[in-house]
């Protein structure tokens, strides 16, 4: 069981999801796979963005309805962080996407659909880790622009960046700048050369579209961003960013099979781009707890 505690920052309510036993820790306390204080086995990280939250949240809540105790921890930092704590065990399960899994693990990957993709990860992931069922919706990676851009600049696809890239900035968070999947394969993959490159927190990457400050950027294609600065994700006719389906990344050894059987069940609801963005502006704009957003889509899907 957990137990929701309301705390007030800067006058502003956050809700904080703690243990009933103990207080949530970071990553690089004492506390493993639910030793210590905390006597719960399973640990539910999320990176703390409003998506990796709620999916967070939704997957907690499918294992906490199989009998399980459940500890979520919302500030797990960088992937590289994570899949080492994953890996050790003292997270068990982290939501994750899975073309950027797979981009992660082999840089020189070619992009592939949902199935091959989940089984070129699973192929790649060291002994011990494993990702779980994928979900039909998908939030995958898109440049994007603002409306007024796309209709200055007639863009539709990237492709359509060939002819203005040149004077146009770049945002997004500083590991995107280099790689295969990241800037520089989009910049080899579409003979792009984009006047710079500026990199800044991917919670600051709608704001800067929105205020001009840069003028073309990554984000998700289900992020509530889109809906709210009235954002034009352009399409990639050239397949650059792959699958964005969304998959519990999880220790093996710590998921039974009624947590398992839980994960699928949650996973395969979670059908459509639409309903997740949907999820996801309840929970930014719309200024819900992501764990509150979780428990009425689980009731309303028959799986609480």
């Amino acid at each position: 069981m957990r137990i929701p505690i309301r705390l007030t920052a800067a006058g502003v309510p956050i809700l904080l999801v703690l243990s009933a036993c103990m207080g949530t820790d970071s990553l690089g306390g004492e506390e493993e796979g639910g030793s210590g204080g905390d006597r719960s086995r399973v640990v539910v990280g999320s990176t703390g963005t409003p998506e990796s939250a709620l999916l967070a949240e939704i997957y907690a809540q499918a294992i906490e309805a199989t009998g399980e105790r459940v500890r979520t921890d919302h500030g797990i930092g960088s992937r590289e962080d994570y899949f080492r704590e994953v890996e050790r065990g003292r997270l068990t399960l982290v939501p994750e996407y899975n073309g950027a899994v797979l981009a992660h693990l082999d840089p020189e990957s070619e992009p592939a659909d949902t199935e091959r993709t989940d089984e070129r990860v699973n192929e790649e992931l060291p002994v011990g880790m494993e990702i779980l069922g994928s979900t039909p919706a998908e939030s995958v990676t898109a440049v994007t622009v603002t409306r007024a851009t796309a209709e200055r600049d007639d863009l539709a696809s990237i492709a359509d960046l060939s002819g203005v890239a040149g004077d146009l900035v770049f945002g997004g968070q500083p590991e995107f700048e280099s790689g295969p999947r990241g800037l520089a394969g989009l910049e080899e993959r579409y003979d792009l050369a984009f006047a710079e490159y500026r990199p800044m927190g991917a919670r600051e990457v709608p704001e800067a579209l929105a205020a001009d400050d840069i003028q073309a950027a990554p984000i998700r294609t289900a992020d509530a961003a889109i809906a709210e600065h009235d954002l034009v994700p352009l399409e990639d006719p050239e397949d650059h960013f792959g699958a964005g389906n969304m998959v519990p990344l999880v220790h093996g050894d710590s998921v039974d099979g009624p947590a398992r059987e839980a994960l699928d069940a949650a996973s395969a609801e979670l059908d459509s781009t639409e309903d997740l963005r949907e999820l996801n502006e309840q929970v930014g704009s719309g200024g819900e707890a992501p764990d509150a957003v979780a428990a009425d889509w689980l009731e309303s899907a028959g799986l609480d």
